[in-house]
């Protein structure tokens, strides 16, 4: 799907429009899903057409910035990708806080 196409962001709009119309109508929880699915599967489809994801979470591991963090942090228990991925026990971050 070519998401820069005028025809392709006339069908989005319309498609979004219709489950919001849908939502105010009816407000169903079902009709909700619908219309946010519709947009996250748009949204992750544009996120693979321009490759972004190959920027914000790369294959390898960023050493130069572990380097960093291990500087800034010497006794965390985590790695930096950890924390930006989300990868880590709640507890265990704030104990290292303090």
């Amino acid at each position: 799907m070519d998401y820069v196409n005028p025809k392709q962001q006339a069908f989005l709009i319309k498609t979004l429009e219709a489950h919001h119309k849908q939502a105010i109508n009816s407000g169903t929880d079902s009709t909700i899903k619908a219309l946010s699915s519709t947009m996250i599967n748009h949204f992750e489809k544009i996120k693979e057409t321009i490759g972004i994801r190959d920027v914000l979470d790369p294959k390898e591991e960023d050493l130069h910035t572990q380097e960093i963090f291990e500087k800034l942090r010497p006794y965390s228990p985590f790695r930096f990708r950890q924390l930006i991925r989300n990868e880590f026990d709640p507890k265990e971050f704030n104990e290292m806080l303090g």
